[in-house]
């Protein structure tokens, strides 16, 4: 029964071991200037607004072409 115990707190040990040795190596190889990231996102964001604006129209014309909207559905009946 103790054989099992140790073997469990062993193998324990050494999976703790490993796991604090990749975190250890993955955040100093992922480190990240977070100035950069931030104006990055923002200027990600922005881009992603304006997209969205351009694309409005188009949306608008096909909800209203293709009798998704109330106006044309009540024209049908």
């Amino acid at each position: 029964m103790h054989r099992t115990y140790r073997f469990l707190h062993a193998l324990y040990d050494v999976l703790a071991s490993i796991a604090f040795i990749v975190a250890d190596f993955a955040r100093a190889a992922l480190r990240v200037d977070y100035g950069y990231a931030w104006r990055t996102m923002t200027d990600l964001g922005i881009v992603a607004y304006r997209k969205i604006a351009d694309l409005k129209p188009v949306y608008r014309e096909s909800y209203d072409t293709h009798g998704l909207s109330l106006d044309s559905r009540w024209r049908l009946c």
